[in-house]
């Protein structure tokens, strides 16, 4: 449990560094159905599904200022190469991480005190 909650920390202390925010709200994308119904205001994506290139193609197209994308461990070892090197060259983040307990919602919003 203590390694869990280490780890969403670690993760929200790197997502605020990197994006200079101390309000973070993640777009939860719980399906490819999703992608059409993201907004350009989003910066921070989490995938529960494992995402095709084409799919992440569709993302960058719906959200210019995608800052970064969080997968689950066990879909980055399945992941294609292209989507890492994709994500860079539009200098989008690449996280690796679980957001577990959640509901199936769309935002979910994380306030580290």
């Amino acid at each position: 449990m203590f390694l869990k909650i280490a780890i969403i920390k670690f993760i929200i202390y790197a997502v605020k560094l990197y994006m200079g925010v101390y309000y973070l709200k993640i777009r939860m994308l719980n399906s490819r159905n999703e992608i059409n119904r993201l907004g350009e205001d989003e910066n921070f994506i989490h995938f529960s599904f494992r995402p095709s290139d084409i799919d992440i193609l569709e993302i960058l197209k719906h959200c210019p200022n995608l800052k970064a994308a969080q997968i689950p461990p066990s879909y980055m070892k399945s992941l294609s190469g292209n989507v890492p090197k994709i994500l860079k060259m539009q200098g989008v983040e690449l996280l690796k991480g679980d957001l577990k307990g959640t509901k199936v919602i769309k935002y979910m919003e994380v306030i580290d005190k």
